[in-house]
């Protein structure tokens, strides 16, 4: 004999489950919806819990300890999915349904007949999953909702929240600009995960800017070269990947012609090995490298040939600030075969949501480098700054 209790997000998942851990034999004793209230009501969830045997005669046991237990307060859905409270067990006419062992073509048909409850779940999901508890606050309500129209990941909202709401307790303090202050303190909390490029005074430092297509890489490092050259008078090379970018390479010789700063052009790894040698006198060395593409493994082995050669103290993946999160973690992840240090975000200016930094951040163990903020070498980048970063994330949320 044996009792499983099988739980799932849907009735439908349970039962595939049911068949795989049981097997075709299964006997549906009783089924139930439970519902996880979150934190405070925020988030809540709903799942299925079906308890299922081997053993047929204990379908017929409407007296067991567990049906008692459960008598008032479960609901279980018979084969054609209405309502029978106050049962732990099938009834006769829905055990009779599932009498004969559920065969492959009975359990697809109770599938078939089953997916509207799941269906009605899943709605009904949808319509809560922003309804709160009355005791919490609006204004945090609000923060909340609009912290996810900003396209911060719901399980960072929360966490963020949920601080804020620690505080509201032990303050008494509930007001809109105190929420706002207090979602902007725990944003900034984490300011040691921002730091840029360090070098030393002595030796040369080499960092090598990686990332996928169009994020901008040959326009930040002239931005980054301009920085350290015009600001900070160090010396100052760069070194750029040429495998058919010739209209960034020509782009970036402009840029670092007008600034009098070397740059050297290399196609293998071995002739990248030469460049270094010849520009080690430099107080740091900048390396452009081609955009690649995550879904192109060759590509990424070839780029990871170029970064062993150069041996790199810092790697920065470059990332667009107009990247979803899906896509920005899928990137992460590929190019992660290249150990990373650093990510740096480009194009704020063109961002719509400002969630994108931050989930990435709390995602990955890496620190945040530089924001860049437009076109113009080379004003438009600045070290990475959580407080500013908090400012932008907040500040459509006085209109809410």
């Amino acid at each position: 004999m044996e009792i499983k209790k099988i739980r799932a997000a849907s009735m439908r998942d349970a039962l595939f489950k049911v068949k795989k851990e049981i097997g075709h034999n299964a006997i549906i004793i009783h089924t139930k919806t439970i519902k996880n209230n979150g934190v405070f009501g925020f988030g809540s969830k709903q799942y299925v819990e079906i308890t299922a045997s081997n053993d047929l005669s204990l379908s017929n046991n409407s007296s067991a300890p567990q049906a008692k237990k459960n008598h008032q307060k479960d609901i279980t859905y018979n084969r054609y999915g209405s309502k029978q409270a106050n049962s732990s067990v099938l009834t006769h006419s829905a055990h009779k349904a599932l009498d004969k062992s559920m065969s492959n073509l009975e359990l697809e048909s109770f599938k078939q007949d089953v997916f509207w409850i799941k269906d009605t779940l899943d709605n009904l999901n949808k319509r809560t999953k922003h309804t709160y508890k009355p005791e919490v606050p609006k204004d945090l309500t609000d923060i909340y909702t609009y912290l996810l129209e900003q396209e911060v990941a719901e399980e960072l909202a929360l966490e963020l929240v949920d601080k804020v709401h620690y505080a509201i307790t032990q303050t008494g303090q509930q007001s809109k600009t105190f929420i706002a202050e207090q979602v902007r303190k725990h944003i900034c909390s984490a300011d040691n995960l921002c730091e840029p490029i360090k070098y030393a005074n002595k030796t040369c430092t080499k960092v090598a800017l990686i990332g996928p297509t169009g994020v901008g890489k040959t326009t930040t490092i002239a931005k980054l070269a301009a920085d350290f050259a015009l600001v900070k008078k160090k010396k100052v090379s760069v070194i750029t990947i040429d495998t058919y970018r010739i209209a960034a390479v020509e782009q970036l010789k402009t840029y670092m012609e007008i600034m009098d700063i070397p740059l050297e052009v290399v196609s293998s790894p071995k002739q990248m090995q030469q460049a270094l040698f010849r520009q080690g006198s430099s107080d740091i060395i900048l390396i452009d490298t081609a955009g690649r593409s995550q879904k192109n493994q060759k590509e990424l082995i070839e780029l990871k040939s170029f970064i062993s050669a150069a041996q790199p103290d810092e790697v920065h993946l470059v990332l667009s600030s107009t990247l979803n999160y899906k896509n920005a973690l899928d990137i992460a992840e590929k190019f992660s075969i290249i150990p990373i240090d650093k990510i740096l975000f480009t194009k704020l200016d063109e961002a719509v949501n400002f969630g994108l930094v931050l989930n990435v951040l709390s995602k990955l163990d890496k620190k945040l480098s530089y924001l860049t903020t437009g076109q113009s070498v080379p004003d438009d980048i600045e070290p990475a700054d959580l407080e500013k970063l908090s400012n932008i994330v907040l500040g459509g949320y006085k209109n809410v």
